[in-house]
């Protein structure tokens, strides 16, 4: 499970978000909505322990990040992504097993635009051998 109890993020005297408090159950998914610059990624970033809390605790088992921007130019493939998010449950010196570093190419992850529901589920299907 992850999530935050009374949970407070603050810069200086500005108070972001004060005792909010949410849980994950593992298996589950959340979606964090809203308007720009309203502190979604203060609160991502809160809840992985990038941003100390004002006040309040963070429960989090494990869990696997992989940001939107990044400093590396490399160009990933969805596959890619879906391993990379995968290296939580591997472990500090782990290695995706061959089934999943070694599956065939399927045509469909690299033909659907970045980033479109058609990639991400292809990807995620290649890597795990289900239907996400």
């Amino acid at each position: 499970m992850i999530g935050l109890d009374r949970a407070s993020v603050a810069f200086g005297s500005r108070t972001l978000f004060k005792d909010i408090s949410f849980s994950v159950p593992v298996g589950r998914s959340m979606a964090i909505l809203g308007p720009y610059g309203r502190g979604k990624t203060t609160l991502l970033r809160a809840l992985l322990g990038f941003q100390p809390l004002a006040s309040g605790t963070r429960r989090a088992e494990v869990a696997g990040y992989v940001p939107q921007h990044g400093a590396s130019q490399a160009k990933l493939s969805g596959l890619d992504v879906v391993v990379m998010g995968r290296a939580v449950r591997l472990g500090l010196f782990g290695q995706p097993s061959p089934p999943t570093a070694k599956r065939p190419k399927q045509p469909s992850c690299r033909s659907a635009p970045a980033g479109s529901p058609t990639s991400a589920t292809t990807a995620c299907r290649a890597a795990s051998g289900r239907w996400c």
